[in-house]
């Protein structure tokens, strides 16, 4: 679930009902409110250190109401649903076993009334069920979950992450772009925090350095090369480029995934 322009859409009548509860210092609430005002007759204020906290404060029933349905549901160690969110951007996990998906409906449900009681509006377009216990993916933060089969222990499932498509294909072209702008700039490139599953981004980053090492020395000039000439230790071991990829897995029981 997401919402729509909720950055821009908090009402201030209705935070700072919330900030009274906890403050009792009416000079503090004065202040609090000149700084919401300064944003508008609605919405928090953009860039600033205090609109972060505002914002989860804006959003705390719903989080107490999403915390009461995982303590009501829950068997045992067995969790029927349970939630995360981050800002606006909301994931909530409801069990497909056949006497707990009825569950699904009722969260729906009972999150669009909190939403309703503090007049925001999901954002229909990035709102949806997704099945994924049958395969079907979902993006959170920039990442894609899938529920596949575990790679080491047929038979048995678990949770793949993987950033998403389009972050990939941006970081290419990011990449791409700073590098024709350096051309003038010794070959020294690390690139960091890059999961081993973007096997074709780290193809295409070694590639792009190449290139951009062969554009310094062209091969029609004396003692140019081309970009296939440059060996593994030159890339990798005295220019430093990151090879330390790694993958984000994380094995589950069916039903069990948060």
């Amino acid at each position: 679930m997401d919402l729509k322009s909720y950055y821009d859409t908090v009402r201030h009548h209705i935070l700072l009902s919330k900030l009274a509860k906890r403050i009792r210092d009416d000079d503090m609430l004065w202040l609090c409110k000149s700084i919401l005002k300064a944003a508008g007759k609605r919405g928090l204020p953009q860039g600033s250190v205090i609109g972060p906290l505002w914002a989860n404060l804006y959003l705390n029933d719903v989080d107490k109401m999403l915390e009461r349905a995982q303590q009501v549901t829950r068997h045992g160690r067995y969790e029927v649903v349970c939630y995360t969110r981050f800002a606006d951007d909301l994931v909530v996990l409801v069990s497909s076993h056949f006497q707990s998906g009825h569950w699904a409906a009722k969260v729906e449900r009972r999150l669009r009334e909190e939403l309703a009681k503090l007049d925001l509006s999901v954002n229909e377009e990035k709102t949806r069920i997704v099945a994924f216990d049958r395969g079907e993916p979902f993006d959170f933060l920039g990442y894609t979950f899938r529920w596949v089969d575990h790679r080491e222990h047929p038979g048995k499932k678990m949770v793949l992450c993987q950033p998403q498509k389009k972050k990939q294909v941006q970081f290419l072209r990011d990449l791409k772009a700073t590098l024709r702008r350096r051309l003038h700039v010794p070959v020294e490139l690390v690139v960091r925090e890059v999961v081993e599953a973007l096997k074709h981004v780290r193809w295409r980053v070694d590639l792009l350095v190449r290139r951009f090492a062969s554009r310094q020395r062209p091969t029609k000039r004396k003692g140019g090369r081309g970009w296939s000439t440059w060996s593994v230790a030159e890339v990798y071991g005295s220019w430093g480029l990151y090879t330390g990829y790694g993958v984000s897995w994380r094995s589950a029981r069916h039903g069990q995934v948060s």
